[in-house]
Protein backbone atom coordinates (compact mmCIF):
# COMPACT_ATOMS: atom_id res chain seq x y z
CA UNK A 1 0.00 0.00 0.00
CA UNK A 2 1.04 3.57 -0.63
CA UNK A 3 1.18 5.45 2.50
CA UNK A 4 1.18 8.64 0.96
CA UNK A 5 -2.10 8.56 -0.04
CA UNK A 6 -3.09 7.43 3.56
CA UNK A 7 -5.39 9.42 5.20
CA UNK A 8 -4.06 11.70 8.56
CA UNK A 9 -5.78 8.92 10.75
CA UNK A 10 -4.51 6.40 9.21
CA UNK A 11 -1.11 7.76 9.07
CA UNK A 12 -0.89 8.48 12.34
CA UNK A 13 -1.67 4.79 13.06
CA UNK A 14 0.59 3.11 10.98
CA UNK A 15 3.66 5.81 11.95
CA UNK A 16 3.04 6.33 15.50
CA UNK A 17 0.81 3.02 16.67
CA UNK A 18 -2.41 3.27 18.36
CA UNK A 19 -2.09 4.52 21.28
CA UNK A 20 -0.70 8.26 19.83
CA UNK A 21 -3.81 7.80 17.37
CA UNK A 22 -6.25 7.92 20.40
CA UNK A 23 -4.98 10.09 22.09
CA UNK A 24 -4.39 12.81 19.36
CA UNK A 25 -8.20 11.57 18.18
CA UNK A 26 -9.71 12.83 21.64
CA UNK A 27 -7.97 16.12 21.35
CA UNK A 28 -9.06 16.49 17.96
CA UNK A 29 -12.93 15.69 18.96
CA UNK A 30 -12.75 18.08 22.17
CA UNK A 31 -11.49 20.73 20.25
CA UNK A 32 -13.49 20.76 16.64
CA UNK A 33 -15.86 17.64 16.86
CA UNK A 34 -16.52 18.57 13.11
CA UNK A 35 -13.22 17.96 12.17
CA UNK A 36 -12.70 14.76 13.75
CA UNK A 37 -16.42 13.20 12.32
CA UNK A 38 -14.47 14.48 8.78
CA UNK A 39 -11.62 12.59 9.12
CA UNK A 40 -13.25 9.67 10.45
CA UNK A 41 -15.87 9.53 7.93
CA UNK A 42 -12.94 9.81 4.94
CA UNK A 43 -13.94 6.95 2.52
CA UNK A 44 -10.16 6.11 2.47
CA UNK A 45 -10.14 5.18 5.89
CA UNK A 46 -8.64 1.82 6.72
CA UNK A 47 -10.93 -0.70 8.77
CA UNK A 48 -8.41 -1.27 11.72
CA UNK A 49 -8.19 2.53 11.92
CA UNK A 50 -12.28 3.05 13.11
CA UNK A 51 -11.66 -0.50 15.22
CA UNK A 52 -8.68 1.22 17.42
CA UNK A 53 -10.87 4.53 17.33
CA UNK A 54 -14.60 2.58 18.18
CA UNK A 55 -13.87 2.94 22.10
CA UNK A 56 -13.14 6.53 21.86
CA UNK A 57 -16.17 7.67 19.00
CA UNK A 58 -18.25 5.73 22.04
CA UNK A 59 -16.63 7.28 25.15
CA UNK A 60 -17.71 10.65 23.42
CA UNK A 61 -20.71 9.77 22.30
CA UNK A 62 -19.64 10.90 18.80
CA UNK A 63 -23.01 11.25 16.28
CA UNK A 64 -22.45 11.93 12.91
CA UNK A 65 -20.90 8.54 11.53
CA UNK A 66 -21.32 7.88 8.13
CA UNK A 67 -23.63 4.85 7.12
CA UNK A 68 -20.54 2.83 6.35
CA UNK A 69 -19.06 3.15 9.89
CA UNK A 70 -22.04 2.65 11.42
CA UNK A 71 -22.82 -0.11 9.90
CA UNK A 72 -18.97 -1.38 10.46
CA UNK A 73 -19.51 -0.70 14.78
CA UNK A 74 -22.52 -2.62 14.21
CA UNK A 75 -21.17 -5.74 12.74
CA UNK A 76 -18.48 -5.63 15.63
CA UNK A 77 -20.82 -5.34 18.14
CA UNK A 78 -22.89 -8.02 16.95
CA UNK A 79 -20.25 -10.54 15.98
CA UNK A 80 -21.56 -13.86 15.92
CA UNK A 81 -19.18 -16.10 18.68
CA UNK A 82 -19.31 -19.10 16.44
CA UNK A 83 -18.42 -19.11 12.67
CA UNK A 84 -20.98 -18.55 10.37
CA UNK A 85 -23.51 -17.33 12.66
CA UNK A 86 -24.64 -13.85 11.81
CA UNK A 87 -25.41 -10.12 13.05
CA UNK A 88 -29.16 -10.14 13.04
CA UNK A 89 -31.26 -7.24 11.76
CA UNK A 90 -28.82 -7.17 8.61
CA UNK A 91 -28.82 -4.00 6.60
CA UNK A 92 -28.86 -2.89 2.95
CA UNK A 93 -24.97 -1.65 3.30
CA UNK A 94 -23.70 -4.78 5.01
CA UNK A 95 -22.58 -6.31 1.88
CA UNK A 96 -20.47 -3.27 0.89
CA UNK A 97 -18.96 -2.71 4.56
CA UNK A 98 -17.98 -6.12 5.40
CA UNK A 99 -15.82 -6.04 2.19
CA UNK A 100 -14.13 -2.73 3.00
CA UNK A 101 -13.78 -4.04 6.55
CA UNK A 102 -12.14 -7.59 5.23
CA UNK A 103 -10.23 -5.71 2.32
CA UNK A 104 -9.02 -2.83 4.25
CA UNK A 105 -7.64 -4.68 7.20
CA UNK A 106 -7.57 -8.60 6.37
CA UNK A 107 -3.57 -7.27 6.03
CA UNK A 108 -2.95 -5.79 9.46
CA UNK A 109 -2.81 -6.75 12.29
CA UNK A 110 -4.94 -5.38 15.80
CA UNK A 111 -3.94 -3.30 18.51
CA UNK A 112 -1.89 -5.63 20.98
CA UNK A 113 -4.87 -5.30 23.65
CA UNK A 114 -7.30 -6.22 21.63
CA UNK A 115 -5.65 -8.37 19.02
CA UNK A 116 -8.26 -11.74 19.66
CA UNK A 117 -10.93 -9.00 19.00
CA UNK A 118 -9.73 -8.12 15.76
CA UNK A 119 -8.76 -11.09 14.45
CA UNK A 120 -12.40 -12.25 15.79
CA UNK A 121 -14.08 -9.43 13.69
CA UNK A 122 -11.87 -10.25 10.47
CA UNK A 123 -13.26 -14.19 10.73
CA UNK A 124 -16.85 -13.23 11.38
CA UNK A 125 -16.03 -10.73 8.28
CA UNK A 126 -14.97 -13.85 6.25
CA UNK A 127 -17.37 -16.29 7.45
CA UNK A 128 -20.34 -13.74 6.36
CA UNK A 129 -19.38 -12.72 3.17
CA UNK A 130 -18.32 -16.46 1.89
CA UNK A 131 -21.62 -18.22 3.68
CA UNK A 132 -24.10 -15.56 3.47
CA UNK A 133 -22.92 -13.54 0.42
CA UNK A 134 -21.34 -16.36 -1.96
CA UNK A 135 -18.24 -14.36 -2.41
CA UNK A 136 -15.52 -16.46 -3.07
CA UNK A 137 -13.18 -13.82 -4.85
CA UNK A 138 -11.72 -13.32 -1.12
CA UNK A 139 -10.67 -17.13 -0.88
CA UNK A 140 -7.02 -16.21 -1.58
CA UNK A 141 -6.91 -13.27 1.08
CA UNK A 142 -8.37 -15.53 3.34
CA UNK A 143 -5.77 -18.52 2.13
CA UNK A 144 -3.17 -16.10 2.77
CA UNK A 145 -4.22 -14.65 6.26
CA UNK A 146 -4.96 -18.86 7.42
CA UNK A 147 -0.96 -19.83 6.42
CA UNK A 148 0.50 -16.07 7.94
CA UNK A 149 -1.66 -16.58 11.66
CA UNK A 150 -0.69 -20.69 11.45
CA UNK A 151 3.33 -19.25 11.43
CA UNK A 152 2.46 -16.84 14.08
CA UNK A 153 0.92 -19.77 16.21
CA UNK A 154 -2.28 -17.88 16.17
CA UNK A 155 -5.65 -19.12 16.12
CA UNK A 156 -7.21 -20.27 12.46
CA UNK A 157 -9.77 -22.65 13.21
CA UNK A 158 -13.19 -20.63 12.19
CA UNK A 159 -11.00 -19.30 9.66
CA UNK A 160 -10.29 -22.54 8.11
CA UNK A 161 -14.06 -23.49 8.46
CA UNK A 162 -14.84 -20.32 6.25
CA UNK A 163 -12.33 -20.91 3.51
CA UNK A 164 -13.32 -24.52 2.92
CA UNK A 165 -17.66 -23.41 3.54
CA UNK A 166 -16.89 -22.06 -0.02
CA UNK A 167 -17.70 -25.24 -1.58
CA UNK A 168 -15.02 -24.19 -4.24
CA UNK A 169 -12.22 -26.61 -5.58
CA UNK A 170 -9.76 -23.82 -6.54
CA UNK A 171 -9.55 -23.51 -2.13
CA UNK A 172 -7.70 -26.73 -3.10
CA UNK A 173 -5.42 -25.27 -5.59
CA UNK A 174 -5.05 -22.11 -3.27
CA UNK A 175 -3.72 -24.31 -0.61
CA UNK A 176 -1.34 -26.64 -2.28
CA UNK A 177 1.13 -23.66 -3.32
CA UNK A 178 2.10 -23.80 -0.05
CA UNK A 179 3.59 -27.78 -0.61
CA UNK A 180 6.08 -26.04 -2.19
CA UNK A 181 6.58 -23.15 0.38
CA UNK A 182 10.18 -22.94 2.10
CA UNK A 183 8.52 -22.70 5.60
CA UNK A 184 7.98 -26.10 7.35
CA UNK A 185 5.18 -24.58 9.03
CA UNK A 186 2.99 -24.10 5.67
CA UNK A 187 4.48 -27.15 4.28
CA UNK A 188 2.79 -29.47 7.48
CA UNK A 189 -0.23 -27.11 7.25
CA UNK A 190 -0.97 -27.80 3.74
CA UNK A 191 -0.47 -31.21 4.46
CA UNK A 192 -3.03 -31.39 7.39
CA UNK A 193 -5.35 -29.28 5.26
CA UNK A 194 -5.40 -31.40 2.23
CA UNK A 195 -5.82 -34.63 4.27
CA UNK A 196 -2.03 -35.46 2.82
CA UNK A 197 1.30 -37.61 4.39
CA UNK A 198 3.77 -35.16 5.45
CA UNK A 199 6.58 -37.30 3.74
CA UNK A 200 9.93 -36.02 3.69
CA UNK A 201 10.31 -32.20 3.65
CA UNK A 202 13.02 -31.94 0.40
CA UNK A 203 12.14 -29.44 -2.44
CA UNK A 204 12.06 -32.69 -4.37
CA UNK A 205 9.68 -34.48 -2.48
CA UNK A 206 7.61 -31.64 -1.71
CA UNK A 207 7.36 -30.63 -6.07
CA UNK A 208 6.43 -34.34 -6.19
CA UNK A 209 3.58 -33.78 -3.65
CA UNK A 210 2.30 -30.96 -5.26
CA UNK A 211 2.32 -32.47 -8.86
CA UNK A 212 0.62 -35.83 -7.31
CA UNK A 213 -2.00 -33.49 -5.29
CA UNK A 214 -2.90 -31.06 -8.52
CA UNK A 215 -2.74 -33.80 -11.18
CA UNK A 216 -5.15 -35.86 -9.13
CA UNK A 217 -7.55 -32.39 -8.40
CA UNK A 218 -7.20 -32.10 -12.11
CA UNK A 219 -8.84 -35.31 -12.48
CA UNK A 220 -11.25 -35.68 -9.78
CA UNK A 221 -12.58 -32.06 -9.39
CA UNK A 222 -15.68 -32.80 -11.17
CA UNK A 223 -17.00 -35.57 -8.66
CA UNK A 224 -15.35 -33.63 -5.27
CA UNK A 225 -17.93 -33.45 -2.05
CA UNK A 226 -17.18 -31.12 0.55
CA UNK A 227 -17.56 -33.12 3.97
CA UNK A 228 -18.01 -30.20 6.48
CA UNK A 229 -15.47 -32.18 8.39
CA UNK A 230 -13.74 -29.30 10.14
CA UNK A 231 -11.19 -28.75 13.40
CA UNK A 232 -14.01 -28.46 16.12
CA UNK A 233 -14.79 -31.45 15.41
CA UNK A 234 -11.55 -33.57 14.78
CA UNK A 235 -7.79 -32.87 14.43
CA UNK A 236 -7.48 -34.25 11.28
CA UNK A 237 -10.68 -33.41 9.40
CA UNK A 238 -10.85 -34.42 5.98
CA UNK A 239 -12.58 -31.67 4.05
CA UNK A 240 -13.14 -33.26 0.87
CA UNK A 241 -13.94 -36.89 -0.55
CA UNK A 242 -14.12 -38.38 -4.26
CA UNK A 243 -17.65 -39.36 -4.95
CA UNK A 244 -16.70 -42.98 -6.59
CA UNK A 245 -20.62 -43.57 -7.72
CA UNK A 246 -20.24 -40.07 -9.92
CA UNK A 247 -16.71 -40.71 -11.01
CA UNK A 248 -17.55 -44.03 -12.25
CA UNK A 249 -20.69 -42.37 -14.07
CA UNK A 250 -18.75 -40.00 -15.29
CA UNK A 251 -21.24 -37.21 -13.76
CA UNK A 252 -20.31 -34.13 -11.99
CA UNK A 253 -21.61 -33.32 -8.48
CA UNK A 254 -22.17 -30.22 -6.55
CA UNK A 255 -19.60 -30.06 -4.74
CA UNK A 256 -21.67 -29.02 -1.90
CA UNK A 257 -25.07 -31.12 -2.18
CA UNK A 258 -23.13 -34.46 -4.08
CA UNK A 259 -26.49 -34.42 -6.38
CA UNK A 260 -25.47 -34.67 -10.25
CA UNK A 261 -25.47 -31.26 -11.62
CA UNK A 262 -27.30 -33.24 -14.43
CA UNK A 263 -30.04 -35.79 -13.59
CA UNK A 264 -29.49 -39.44 -14.08
CA UNK A 265 -30.61 -41.00 -17.58
CA UNK A 266 -32.79 -44.60 -17.08
CA UNK A 267 -29.62 -46.39 -18.65
CA UNK A 268 -27.33 -44.72 -15.82
CA UNK A 269 -29.70 -45.60 -12.81
CA UNK A 270 -29.65 -49.56 -13.86
CA UNK A 271 -25.77 -48.92 -14.45
CA UNK A 272 -25.42 -47.35 -10.98
CA UNK A 273 -27.62 -49.82 -9.23
CA UNK A 274 -25.53 -52.83 -11.09
CA UNK A 275 -22.43 -51.05 -9.71
CA UNK A 276 -23.57 -50.88 -5.85
CA UNK A 277 -23.68 -54.77 -5.96
CA UNK A 278 -20.02 -55.03 -5.58
CA UNK A 279 -17.84 -55.02 -2.53
CA UNK A 280 -16.43 -51.81 -1.53
CA UNK A 281 -12.68 -52.71 -2.74
CA UNK A 282 -14.08 -53.76 -6.36
CA UNK A 283 -16.54 -50.06 -6.19
CA UNK A 284 -13.41 -48.59 -5.41
CA UNK A 285 -11.48 -50.31 -8.18
CA UNK A 286 -13.95 -50.13 -10.61
CA UNK A 287 -14.29 -45.87 -10.35
CA UNK A 288 -10.76 -45.33 -10.56
CA UNK A 289 -10.31 -47.73 -13.57
CA UNK A 290 -13.13 -45.80 -15.25
CA UNK A 291 -11.77 -42.07 -14.61
CA UNK A 292 -8.64 -43.94 -16.40
CA UNK A 293 -10.23 -45.23 -19.38
CA UNK A 294 -12.96 -42.00 -20.25
CA UNK A 295 -10.04 -39.77 -20.19
CA UNK A 296 -8.04 -42.03 -22.62
CA UNK A 297 -10.63 -43.48 -25.11
CA UNK A 298 -14.21 -42.42 -24.42
CA UNK A 299 -15.63 -45.05 -27.18
CA UNK A 300 -13.72 -48.13 -24.98
CA UNK A 301 -14.87 -46.89 -21.65
CA UNK A 302 -18.73 -46.83 -23.08
CA UNK A 303 -18.21 -50.49 -23.80
CA UNK A 304 -16.56 -51.20 -20.99
CA UNK A 305 -19.44 -49.65 -19.00
CA UNK A 306 -22.22 -51.55 -20.43
CA UNK A 307 -20.70 -54.52 -19.95
CA UNK A 308 -21.82 -56.94 -16.97
CA UNK A 309 -19.78 -55.93 -14.14
CA UNK A 310 -17.76 -59.22 -13.78
CA UNK A 311 -16.06 -58.44 -16.61
CA UNK A 312 -16.00 -54.56 -15.70
CA UNK A 313 -13.90 -55.90 -12.62
CA UNK A 314 -12.06 -58.59 -14.55
CA UNK A 315 -10.65 -55.56 -17.37
CA UNK A 316 -10.24 -53.36 -14.24
CA UNK A 317 -8.09 -55.59 -12.39
CA UNK A 318 -5.80 -56.61 -15.61
CA UNK A 319 -5.12 -53.32 -16.76
CA UNK A 320 -4.02 -51.99 -13.43
CA UNK A 321 -2.04 -55.67 -13.09
CA UNK A 322 -0.19 -54.83 -16.34
CA UNK A 323 0.79 -51.55 -14.50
Amino acid sequence: MNRNALGYLDSLWLGHGAERLKHVFRALAAKDKGRALRLVNETSLLFPTLFILMPEIESMSLTGLSPRNLEAIRICTLRAGKPGQRPQNSSPAEFETLKWMLETGIDWDGPQEQYDAYDAVIDACAALLIKKYKYTSILPQVCDLIFRRNRKGLFIHDLVWSFFEAHDPDSLRLTARYLLSPDERDYELACKLLHLPASENSYGARQALYENFISWLNENSPYLLFTGQHFQQTSEPEPLVVDDEARYLGKRISPKSGKPLEPLTKDEVLTLLNYRKAPNDERRLLSSFSAKIRGRDRRMWQQWLHGDLAQQVSIAKSEWEAV
